[in-house]
């Protein structure tokens, strides 16, 4: 009885273990120095802009991003995001809008939420490393604004 109980306790043992090392790790960046709002948001204000992102991360096998941008627009003219861009390691990566043909616009007095996508076609964790800024080309019709945004590592 006492031999069966331990095979059986050495069997969980064993497949737990198995479980843990067969898990993909995660890999995250946070805006340095922006306040921290419900999970995954993070906010700061820019002039008459509040801009809010989510963190930029996955698992290390993921090839691609989603990050989210939702800015809310106090200004007078509207503002379309023309670009975003993330920069890791000496590399410069494009975004494109997700599901949407284009960007949008954010009118005066409005909240816009963007999905963002990065598709590198290879693990993030290859993508990911320091140093790692993610920066916005925001457009109000007369100037171009751009917001370089210093990412963190989480532990």
């Amino acid at each position: 009885m006492l031999t069966t109980l331990k095979l059986i306790y050495c069997s969980i043992l064993l497949l737990a273990c198995s479980l843990l090392a067969a898990c993909d790790r995660g890999i995250y960046y946070q805006p340095r120095d922006w306040t921290k709002e419900d999970h995954p948001w993070f906010a700061k204000s820019f002039g008459q802009l509040d801009i809010k992102i989510t963190d930029l991360g996955g698992l290390i096998v993921q090839d691609h991003l989603i990050p989210e941008v939702m800015i809310h627009n106090r200004g007078k003219s509207s503002v379309v995001l023309e670009r975003a861009v993330l920069k890791s390691h000496g590399a410069e990566y494009s975004a494109h809008p997700f599901g949407e043909p284009s960007w949008e616009s954010v009118p005066p007095g409005e909240t816009r939420r963007l999905a963002l996508y990065f598709d590198f076609g290879r693990s993030i964790a290859d993508i990911l490393k320091d140093p790692v800024e993610f920066t916005l080309m925001l457009n109000d019709g007369v100037e171009r604004r751009d917001i370089s945004i210093p990412m963190v590592r989480l532990v």
